[in-house]
């Protein structure tokens, strides 16, 4: 039986030059969507070189986003479309189909709320060209001092020189894992978890352990036994609107826990 065989560059690490091959042979459609790669062995055979070598390449072509491994299956050429936490459609164009993967708010027309916005920025032109000018990275000013009076009447207490925003919630996860040292690590976090962890982490190469949970959240013993059994520093908690359960977090037990919605603590 003929199997595909990579054309090598000769130029670098072995398993680079195979990543590399993988890559192209996707972009020039000589490996197609959905099509398994030779087993390890195989493949390490034909082209002369160890098992551990062809292991390397495919994690890194994975890495690289042209593979994908199933457990017991093989490794496929990806199909993103197959993949929809990768592919991130947040709406889908069928109003007869309900997507639960993510949390939305109901659809609305929201014309005339941007239209008054606009409206608004148009009677200020110096305003306007303000918005084209590079902002601070911590925010404006009035911005921040907004944001804290907010949170104040909660029972924070925030000033706006300790106030950081995010460009979304998907940039302040990364920026939180990776001002943690999650990187290439083992996060903790609930046995169902935000979908869009999991996609920070692939490339990041951190590992998420999943803990077991109830309706209220994760079981502040599988915790414990968790920090028992190892080292871990970042516990990641999803608990208010539990996405994807849409559980809610309370008091678990009479015990009192510090917890921060799509936040790393």
């Amino acid at each position: 039986m003929t199997i595909w065989t990579p054309q090598l560059s000769g130029q670098g690490p072995v398993y680079r030059q195979l990543a590399q091959a993988i890559g192209q042979a996707v972009e020039q459609g000589e490996l197609q969507a959905r099509q398994r790669l030779p087993t390890h062995r195989a493949l390490a055979d034909k082209l002369g070189v160890t098992v551990g070598t062809i292991t390397r390449a495919y994690a890194e072509a994975e890495h690289q986003g042209w593979l994908t491994a199933r457990v017991g299956a093989g490794t496929y050429v990806r199909e993103e479309s197959l993949e929809p936490a990768v592919s991130w459609h947040i709406r889908q164009p069928d109003p007869s189909r309900i997507e639960l993967w993510q949390n939305l708010p109901i659809l609305q027309d929201r014309e005339p709320a941007f239209r008054n916005a606009i409206e608004q920025l148009l009677a200020t032109p110096e305003r306007v060209n303000a918005l084209m000018e590079y902002s601070s990275v911590n925010g404006e000013l009035p911005q921040r001092e907004i944001v804290c009076a907010w949170l104040n009447k909660y029972g924070f207490t925030a000033t706006p020189d300790r106030l950081f925003f995010s460009f979304g919630s998907q940039n302040g996860l990364l920026l939180s894992l990776m001002a943690c040292g999650a990187v290439g690590e083992t996060v903790l976090c609930e046995g169902l978890t935000y979908p869009g962890l999991s996609t920070l982490c692939h490339p990041l190469r951190i590992q998420l352990k999943g803990l077991a949970m109830d309706d209220e959240g994760i079981l502040p013993q599988a915790l414990e036994k968790a920090c028992q059994s190892g080292n871990y520093r970042t516990l990641y908690l999803n608990p208010t609107i539990h996405n994807p359960t849409p559980a809610l977090c309370r008091w678990h037990d009479g015990k009192k826990f510090w917890l921060c919605a799509n936040a790393i603590s």
